[in-house]
């Protein structure tokens, strides 16, 4: 007998062309619903988007494309400057620690089939690393993983076999869990530097700030590193919002949300913005300031190449 209440009805699969995902953005495209709000809608950093590297297909002017320091740099440069006239929408987009991809210097393509912006974070810890007693090092090395066995019942087609760490020794484990978390500390140092900006310019108060990611790691978790698969260590990723009526020092674990579904409703909803309702996603203004009533949501849905995954 099948329960209705909880039955779960998948998607359709779409294709989603350049053409078709470049008419969305140019109607329901954060930076395009912010600048048609009277925003001034700004970008600085990197630029992987889909189906474009032009940032004003989304409605944004960019400046600095610079992934490491720069959005930082025009952060402090533009923030004194800007919120006298009118509002603003500052996106900064920085790369690391996605440089972690790169093995922390164990990819094959390392260093020389690498763009030079690529290479030189990496270059700049590992050099840092070598002038570090073992005693330094052994101490700065996080614990790994607590899960590094397969799950039950793998199936080779839901990894990418080119991203499997389970022939690599103590050693190589460690550089890697060093390293990735030295590149967290180098964006932590930008996004720092982002705040004292904003603190310096007098816009602290009158300014939401979120901060978000694209996706997460494995870093060991199953035997695995890098983001290719439906597991919850590479979807877990910081949703962080701060700012005047927001809940602060608080953790909600127990919401079920997507922040690629739901940061356009939320952040709309949070600054009094019209957006599209057939937009997919929810606002969770409710649950970041509570007040209002809280959308229910039993589950949702994510894909890739290798399957489903229903999420409550």
């Amino acid at each position: 007998m099948q329960d209705k209440e909880n039955e779960v009805e998948f998607p359709k699969n779409q294709a989603y062309n350049n053409e078709k995902v470049q008419q969305i953005a140019l109607t329901d495209g954060l930076g395009v619903i912010f600048r048609n709000a009277g925003y001034e809608t700004l970008y600085s950093g990197k630029t992987h988007l889909y189906g474009t590297k032009d940032v004003s297909e989304y409605g944004f002017k960019i400046n600095n494309t610079d992934p490491y320091d720069g959005p930082a740099k025009y952060a402090e440069q533009i923030l004194p400057t800007i919120g006298r006239n009118k509002p603003f929408f500052l996106f900064l987009s920085f790369v690391n620690p996605h440089d972690i991809c790169y093995k922390a210097g164990m990819d094959k393509r390392y260093p020389d089939n690498l763009p030079e912006a690529n290479v030189r974070e990496t270059e700049r810890i590992l050099a840092w690393q070598k002038t570090l007693s073992s005693e330094e090092y052994k101490k700065q090395i996080p614990p790994g993983a607590s899960n590094p066995q397969p799950i039950t019942g793998e199936h080779p087609d839901m990894v990418s076999m080119d991203i499997f760490p389970r022939s690599w020794n103590n050693d190589q484990i460690d550089l890697y869990n060093w390293m990735y978390h030295r590149l967290t500390e180098s964006v932590d140092a930008q996004v720092g530097r982002v705040l004292t900006a904003l603190k310096n310019a007098g816009l602290e108060e009158n300014t939401i700030v979120v901060f978000t990611s694209d996706h997460g790691d494995m870093n060991g978790s199953h035997g695995l590193i890098l983001k290719n698969v439906l597991f919850e260590e590479a979807q877990r990723v910081p949703f962080i919002f701060v700012g005047k009526g927001i809940k602060s020092n608080v953790a909600d674990n127990k919401t079920p949300n997507c922040n690629g579904l739901d940061f356009i409703p939320t952040i709309c909803d949070l600054a009094g913005v019209k957006y599209s309702k057939m937009l997919p996603g929810i606002s969770l203004k409710p649950y970041l300031t509570g007040e209002g009533k809280t959308p229910t949501r039993k589950y949702f849905v994510t894909e890739d190449y290798y399957g489903f995954q229903i999420t409550d």
